[in-house]
């Protein structure tokens, strides 16, 4: 019973930061488009990523392997493009 409990707890905890981060990204993405400037794109892909990152996670918890690596490498990629942009540009 505790572990279901804790386990939920977890869940909750990787949706939150998920929608968080999704939040911050969109955010983001409109204000660089009311702007009309691509200088925080790179901020955008990080934010995404961490989303994209506790998705995989989650996914990962409900044993769902495929779906939860291809989430993997996308992130990986996001991440990789996102310090590109924020360390080399």
């Amino acid at each position: 019973m505790i572990k279901e409990a804790t386990s939920k707890g977890r869940d909750y905890m990787l949706n939150l930061l998920q929608i968080i981060f999704s939040f911050i990204g969109v955010v983001i993405a409109v204000y660089d488009l009311n702007v009309n400037s691509v200088d925080l794109s790179s901020y955008v892909y990080l934010f995404l990523g961490a989303s994209f990152l506790t998705l995989a996670v989650s996914q990962l918890k409900e044993k769902k392997k495929r779906i939860g690596m291809l989430t993997i490498l996308v992130t990986l990629l996001m991440f990789y493009v996102s310090f590109q942009g924020i360390f080399f540009a």
